[in-house]
Formats: structure tokens, sequence, C-alpha cells
């Protein structure tokens, strides 16, 4: 990295601030993603509560693993939802290479050549 003072001026910031993949498209849906996650958990819960009070216990057989399988999935949800609100922030310089790249070969064909 060049930190000469003709090429960066004091008053800019570091260059080696860490950012995500088009940062910048990224925190425009930010808010209304979170929001939109934030009414499908509050539905959820809703739904959730609204199985387990209608639901007919006389078949504890049946309505037992059912509310199991929901909680599970509402889980499965949540922990899906904060892994996506998560900020993943990678280094603008890019992954360091650990070794050279190997080889590559690349084969074009066309239409109507022979086998040999």
């Amino acid at each position: 990295m060049n930190t000469d003072s003709k090429t960066l001026p004091s008053s800019a910031p570091a260059p080696s601030r860490k950012h995500r993949f088009h940062d910048e498209i990224l925190t425009q849906h930010a808010r209304r993603n979170f929001i939109v996650f934030l009414l499908t958990v509050t539905s959820a819960l809703a739904y959730l509560v609204w199985v387990i009070w209608h639901i007919d216990y006389t078949f504890w057989y049946v309505g037992t693993p059912y509310i199991f399988a929901e909680v599970i999935c509402f889980i499965s949800m949540l922990l899906w939802g904060e892994m996506m609100m998560r900020r993943r922030e990678h280094d603008p310089a890019g992954l360091p290479m650990q070794h050279s790249l190997p080889a590559v070969d690349v084969i074009i064909t066309c239409c109507g050549e022979s086998l040999r």
C-alpha cells in the first residue's frame, strides 16, 4: 500500500477501510430488509401462538410433533435472519494469495468439427 504524502492527502480517509462488495447499494436496502424481517418474525410469532392455542390436545401424538417442527422452523428463520443482517466486511486489497495459480487448459469446441 502506498502511503506517500504526495498521493494521499492528510484529509483523505485511510484506504484500508474494510467494506462489503457493492456496499453503497446494500446499505440502501438494509433498513427495508430489516423491517420486512421484523414483520416476518411478528407474523410467525402470532402464528405460533395461534397454533398452540387452537390445537386439539386430545390427539397429542399428532399435535406435539407438529408444534415441535414449527418451533424448529421459527428458530431456523431467526438464525437465518441474524446471519443475513450481519455485516460481512472484506479487505479492499482482496484475499491474499497463498501460492501461485495452477495452469489451466481451455478447450473451445466448434460445431461440426471432427472427433480427432
